[in-house]
């Protein structure tokens, strides 16, 4: 969350430049971080559910298993 706002805060102050020789290269420098920021958090948000939903997955098996129902 702290990442994202950081982010909007770069993208928010660069496009309040106007003038300046190195806007150009700011504005190209801010978009690769940009880039590279959500691909990051794209991975890491992946990862995340697949682990989760294994989790809730395997529980649930466990859970309505046959050997699970005679135990009770």
């Amino acid at each position: 969350m702290i990442g994202g706002m950081k982010v909007a805060l770069i993208v928010a102050l660069v496009s309040s430049i106007s003038t300046g020789e190195l806007i150009d290269k700011l504005k190209s420098i801010i978009f690769g971080v940009v880039l590279v920021s959500l691909i990051i958090h794209y991975i890491i948000l992946i990862n995340y559910i697949k682990k989760i939903f294994h989790l809730f997955l395997f529980s649930w098996k466990k859970r309505f298993s046959k050997n699970y129902l005679i135990l009770i």
